[in-house]
């Protein structure tokens, strides 16, 4: 990380769930991020330096990174990013001053199987120009100079430096950008897939302009297995630029205008438009609308269009109209409200909760409803109106301040902070019929307890039976097949409304490491086991990356994984009866895509299937 970049010491979500972290004040040294499950999720040994790793909790080995450093340049031969002085020139010797740097950058992650990705950086910019997967497979960028495509107002950007640099006035300057001109992609680390080429230009609003009115980039796709191509235009037009922070000087600003899809539209071969989309921004977040057009003749198409709309004050979809192909009038309007909290913790100044739906509501073409969901929080009986006061299950054993991960203080079992649970959840019936209630209720730190489905909550003529609760547990305790820690972090029994006097109940147990599933049970009491990171009997290979290695069922039966990473390949082998194994081998290539799959135990021979992919797959 760059000096001066600072981790949060911790993250609370809105039940009090605690994330910390344990760093330098740079980041420079060991990083620990401890979850909620009071687990050392990420343990890092530092940044910058090779050898350091990133320790992932449940891998029995960590991470490895391989830095170095890159030299980029302005004004390397052939490459010079240049730049055109519109204001300012008649101060005496304005104009930018060409620099470089030295970046300290990762060149390859080992993985935790000793495989290893490796990243190769171009001259002279310093950007990323490989990356070489483990079994050989890449992606490579080709870079470029983009000429007067970008606009700024320069502190210090004078020479000779004038002190104090107040006195130095402002230079505006258009400039040159990098911008990748080349990508291609090859399965196999020797065949290329897949080629695209990129073109760029930028018109401005008036001659001696540093206002933008358009940018345009075309992406021509070639194919180089199928031989076929096709292109991607891009139109972009400005919206403001957030204000920079820690400008100590006023109107100094770099690239003042970000670029927002305008049009995207998709041509063949022959240039043929085959669909167009149109867009419109709000700012650089919200979109408000969209317009997809397709050809139905050789001068004719049709479209549709969606059209969002937001609160003013809070920049939430408040509402979204959907015009079908062909059709002027609207097909269908989703309204979406909001619910409103007014209970916070002290230390903040407005409640963190935003952006949870307590209404919507469908129209259709006709302006009539059509379909409505309504949602209550934290036991709220209004729909849209107060929130509730929460009501929650304690939950023991958890660790207490400071170094908690959970907030007992502000989140405890007696607060009335509001948490934005869901507490019922109601569909509407139209036009004349019962609604359907579904209610839950939650434990103090926001995992579901209860769920009561809606004939729990009316009655229902066709349905019998008076018990409609499932109910959680996510203590050991309920666990029947041993689990390491008291997590309360992963589910370890489901019990099922009773039904014709029987109460069925799944269990499930995890490894508290990394969360995987150890062993499920059934309604039966029947136990299927899973095992990680361990070499199977029909393996040659040591499964050295966590992954699942053999599933154990009940009737005796098994599934075994056997991961071969120098092929790469996966075999797959199925205990049928008694010694019989069903075995099938998928190999992939060098970026994963299987291409042979093998059954290998046919006893007629074996069974194959071969998958050859052209370069389209490349951009899915």
């Amino acid at each position: 990380m760059r000096p001066g970049v600072r981790l949060p010491s911790e993250i609370e979500d809105r039940n009090g769930n605690i994330i910390s972290f344990s760093s330098d004040l740079n980041c420079t040294a060991a990083v620990t991020m401890t979850d909620t499950a009071d687990r050392a999720a990420v343990v890092t040994s530092g940044f910058g330096a090779t050898g350091d790793t990133v320790k992932i909790s449940g891998l029995s080995k960590p991470y490895t990174l391989t830095w170095g450093t890159v030299q980029s340049s302005s004004t390397a031969t052939g490459y010079t990013l240049g730049y055109t002085v519109e204001s300012g020139a008649s101060l005496a010797g304005c104009r930018l001053v060409p620099r470089g740097s030295k970046e300290t950058v990762v060149t390859a992650i080992k993985l935790p199987n000793d495989q290893q990705y490796q990243v190769l950086y171009n001259d002279p910019f310093g950007l990323v120009s490989k990356i070489i997967f483990p079994n050989g497979g890449y992606i490579q960028y080709d870079w470029g100079v983009n000429s007067a495509s970008e606009a700024g107002t320069f502190e210090g950007a004078i020479q000779p430096p004038m002190n104090p640099p107040e006195d130095a006035g402002q230079c505006s300057v258009v400039y040159d950008t990098p911008a990748i001109q080349h990508r291609y992609v090859s399965y196999d680390g020797v065949t290329i897939a897949e080629q695209q080429d990129f073109t760029y230009s930028t018109q401005w609003t008036g001659a001696g302009s540093t206002q933008w009115a358009h940018k345009y980039t075309t992406v021509t796709t070639h194919d180089l297995i199928a031989g076929t191509q096709s292109t991607t235009s891009y139109t972009y037009t400005p919206v403001p630029a957030p204000d920079q922070p820690a400008m100590v000087l006023p109107d100094y600003s770099f690239a003042g205008q970000i670029p927002m899809e305008q049009t995207v539209i998709q041509s063949d071969s022959s240039g043929t438009p085959l669909k167009t989309v149109t867009e419109t921004w709000s700012d650089p977040y919200l979109m408000t609308s969209q317009k997809t057009t397709l050809p139905t003749g050789a001068s004719s198409n049709i479209s549709s269009n969606i059209v969002y709309k937001y609160s003013p004050s809070t920049s939430q979809l408040t509402e979204m109209d959907e015009y079908n192909f062909g059709q002027s009038s609207i097909g269908r309007k989703t309204i979406t409200n909001y619910q409103s909290f007014s209970t916070f913790p002290p230390y903040l100044s407005s409640s963190p909760i935003d952006g949870l739906p307590c209404q919507s509501i469908v129209y259709g073409s006709t302006g009539t409803a059509v379909a409505e969901t309504d949602y209550l929080y934290d036991g709220g009986t209004s729909v849209c109106g107060t929130a509730g006061t929460p009501s929650v299950t304690s939950v023991s054993g958890l660790p207490t301040l400071p170094m908690s991960t959970h907030d007992e203080t502000h989140y405890g079992q007696a607060s009335a902070i509001a948490r934005g649970n869901a507490t019922s959840i109601i569909k509407k019936c139209f036009p004349n019929c019962t609604n359907a209630t579904s209610t839950y209720t939650y434990d103090e730190t926001g995992q579901i307890m209860s769920s009561t489905d809606p004939c729990g909550n009316t009655n229902c003529t066709d349905v019998t039976g008076a018990n409609h609760t499932t109910t959680y547990c996510y203590t050991d305790s309920c666990a029947v097949v041993s689990q390491s820690g008291g997590t309360n972090a992963y589910v370890t029994k489901i019990t099922r409304p009773t039904v014709n006097g029987v109460t069925a109940s799944t269990y499930y147990s995890h490894n508290l490491a990394d969360g995987k599933l150890i062993s499920s049970t059934d309604e039966n009491l029947k136990a299927t086991s899973y095992h990680y990171n361990t070499q199977p009997s029909q393996c040659s290979q040591p499964n050295t990356f966590d992954r699942l290695s053999e599933i154990d069922y009940p009737d005796g039966g098994k599934t075994e994984y056997c991961y071969n990473d120098s092929i790469p390949s996966v075999t797959t082998s199925e205990l049928l009866i008694g010694s019989t194994w069903k075995t099938s081998v998928s190999t992939m290539d060098g970026i994963g895509h299987v291409i042979h799959s093998r059954q290998t135990s046919d006893p007629a021979g074996t069974d194959t299937v071969d998958t050859t992919y052209d370069g389209r797959v490349a951009s899915a």
